[in-house]
């Protein structure tokens, strides 16, 4: 589904206004080091190349073990839910007020069904 979507709708250019230089990125480690495998596994030089840059620009939060990191309403509402890594990425968006991006339907739909509207 999601590389579909990507195909007939790149996302990049979606988010081109979010990726300014200048505006801060945050990133919970628990997702950079899953997206670094990820990359390793599948993703080309091109793919390389612009996680390359886009590392210079992260701020990168350690969320492993520092639950203080995270928002307690997520902790609480979805903490049995969701995966330590999905925890990760949405209870720090909603502690920092960020906007939080993500591929995962199925972490979604799980939030919903709990009452949290991720979006």
């Amino acid at each position: 589904d999601c590389l579909a979507a990507e195909r007939a709708s790149p996302l990049l250019q979606q988010l081109a206004t979010w990726l300014t230089p200048g505006r801060p990125l945050l990133a919970a480690d628990l997702a950079c080091r899953q997206f670094q495998v990820l990359l390793d596994v599948h993703g080309g030089p091109k793919e390389r190349q612009r996680w390359e840059q886009l590392q210079g620009r992260l701020t990168v939060v350690q969320t492993e073990g520092r639950p203080e990191e995270l928002c307690p309403r997520c902790r609480q509402l979805l903490g049995g839910l969701l995966g330590a890594d999905q925890l990760a990425v949405f209870g720090l968006g909603e502690a920092r007020r960020a906007l939080s991006l993500t591929a995962n339907g199925n972490a979604v739909r799980s939030a919903e069904r709990a009452g949290v509207t991720l979006e």
